[in-house]
């Protein structure tokens, strides 16, 4: 949403997009990248129509200043509901730095993202820019947490293979290279310390490297295997002993002698 913040100004862009990434993480931070956004909204505003203000003041005094009020309500036309929300919010935002709360919800996400739109709505108006937005409630229900749930599904994914290749890495029967990309996987305590988004990242690499290091494993227990069966003549009797504990490998099995000639004295048995 709010892709109409690009034309306008850059750097509302940057903000907005930050305020999302606080949104998808679901981190309590929103507060403080929604009073940025909104302070840096109204400070645009200002400065292009030339409005004074005191930019030493904080944006919940500006905002209450005769002649900010006069250019919202006179101009922008914006209401009275969404300006005694913005201050309101703008104080939330402000309060929440000094107290200890819970995440922040997806209502409070909601009501806060409706009064900003109201607000840029207005302003768009005012300077006869096309707002190409409509406000989506359920644009934010999907993306709420979204981060978070993706980081969680990536270390149940990373602890899955972690534990199909216990048994190859405890006994060393990887190729070298492979067992090098293991040991230099970051542990779970190191990428706790990166940021969400950072561990998002570490995560889908640890996941594509255990990926390819458990193809290698099962190519090399394949090739183990076919080795084992070099000595049968039967091209017919080999394909079909082969396709069995290519299903076994498959399966998770280990593949011993014991195993093929098991296997061979099935197929000679029919």
């Amino acid at each position: 949403m709010f892709e109409s913040l690009k034309e306008l100004n850059e750097e509302l862009w940057r903000r907005y997009k930050t305020l999302e990434r606080n949104i998808k993480s679901q981190s309590n931070s929103f507060y403080d990248a929604y009073l940025s956004l909104v302070e840096s909204s109204l400070k645009h505003m200002l400065q292009a129509n030339n409005v004074y203000y005191d930019d030493t003041r904080t944006c919940g005094y500006i905002i209450k200043t005769n002649e900010v009020r006069e250019f919202l309500f006179d101009q922008l036309k914006l209401n009275q509901y969404t300006y005694d929300k913005l201050i309101d919010y703008i104080k939330k935002s402000n309060d929440h730095k000094h107290k200890k709360e819970k995440n922040v919800s997806l209502e409070t996400i909601i009501n806060h993202q409706k009064i900003y739109f109201n607000f840029m709505e207005s302003y768009f108006k005012y300077i006869n820019k096309q707002f190409n937005e409509t406000f989506s409630e359920e644009y934010y229900l999907q993306i709420f947490g979204i981060t978070l749930k993706e980081n969680n599904q990536y270390r149940i994914t990373i602890k899955n293979l972690k534990d199909e290749l216990k048994e190859v890495v405890d006994s060393k029967n990887l190729s070298d290279e492979d067992l090098a990309k293991y040991k230099k996987l970051l542990s779970i305590n190191k990428i706790n310390l990166l940021s969400l988004e950072e561990q998002n990242n570490e995560l889908q690499k640890q996941i594509q490297t255990l990926q390819e290091i458990k193809l290698n494993s099962l190519e090399i227990k394949l090739n183990k295997a076919l080795s084992m069966l070099s000595d049968l003549k039967d091209y017919v009797a080999e394909n079909r002993i082969a396709n069995s504990l290519i299903y076994k490998i498959i399966c998770g099995k280990d593949i011993t002698k014991d195993l093929i000639e098991q296997e061979k004295e099935k197929l000679y048995n029919k």
